[in-house]
């Protein structure tokens, strides 16, 4: 990885490598700015563009943070879309280019790829009125100079990526537990636990653990004698655990007694 200085010295030189690639456009039309953005799935950007001092802003100001060409809209796949028309912060971006360093009539035609998705942006800094209608009338000349671009700045790009000059690259997600570990601790901070507390209709009641350990093999279909083969006790017993759940429940019924435990949320316990 570059270090600070030596990836804006980089990135600053490349400018004169895009005006040199670009210039059988730039002297074919009133376009005389380009750039071009890389964005990957997890975020990350590369970007270069022709105007150093609009490069400059754009990296003080940290627009890459924001914007819209880090995960374009469907919408603006293959078309021609004004920056300016585009939702915020890219026409934000687009009225700083202007006001600033009058890049004016910017677009973008964007190809979207499975691994990656590529903005080639146009604009100029002339005053004209009819640039719009020449996008219009030569969209196909335009989308022929991106891969005009791409052979010929081959070399260019693949540098830019070796050397990984991302001017954005996000920082990685916060470690959180996972699902295993977070039952592991759920189940030893429980195992100190004997009663469970739930609001149900309205009370406050607890089912003992043995209670639930009983209840959730005979929501599974257990009989008695199989659960207490399970939990080592007596059928009696079983027996005695699952009136008692009925009776904490006010359930007369097996299909009452199962729709209040899962409401409960008792499988949810270790």
């Amino acid at each position: 990885m570059l270090s600070r200085e030596k990836f804006r010295a980089t990135l600053l030189q490349q400018t004169h490598d895009i005006n040199q690639i670009c210039q059988p456009l730039f002297t074919s039309s009133s376009i005389n700015y380009f750039c071009y953005i890389k964005s990957l799935p997890n975020g990350s950007m590369f970007y270069t563009d022709n105007h150093i001092g609009w490069l400059e802003y754009y990296l003080e100001h940290e627009f890459f943070k924001i914007s819209n060409f880090k995960n374009p809209s469907p919408d603006y796949n293959g078309e021609f879309v004004l920056c300016s028309h585009m939702d915020l912060p890219a026409s934000q971006i687009a009225h700083d280019a202007a006001k600033y360093f009058s890049i004016n009539n910017v677009i973008s035609l964007i190809n979207k790829g499975k691994t990656s998705c590529e903005s080639f942006l146009f604009g100029s800094t002339l005053t004209t009125n009819d640039l719009t209608n020449y996008y219009l009338s030569n969209i196909g000349h335009l989308r022929n100079f991106t891969y005009y671009f791409k052979s010929k700045g081959n070399m260019l790009l693949e540098k830019m990526e070796s050397n990984q000059l991302l001017i954005y690259n996000p920082p990685p997600p916060k470690k959180v537990i996972s699902t295993i570990n977070y039952h592991n601790l759920k189940s030893e901070f429980m195992e100190d636990v004997d009663k469970f507390y739930f609001d149900v209709d309205n009370k406050n009641l607890f089912l003992t653990r043995r209670e639930i350990e009983c209840a959730k093999y005979f929501f599974i279909g257990k009989t008695s004698e199989e659960v207490a083969m399970i939990l080592g006790i007596a059928k009696k017993t079983v027996d005695k655990h699952i009136e008692n759940i009925k009776k904490k429940l006010n359930c007369s019924k097996q299909s009452q007694l199962i729709a209040k435990l899962i409401k409960m949320g008792i499988f949810n316990y270790k």
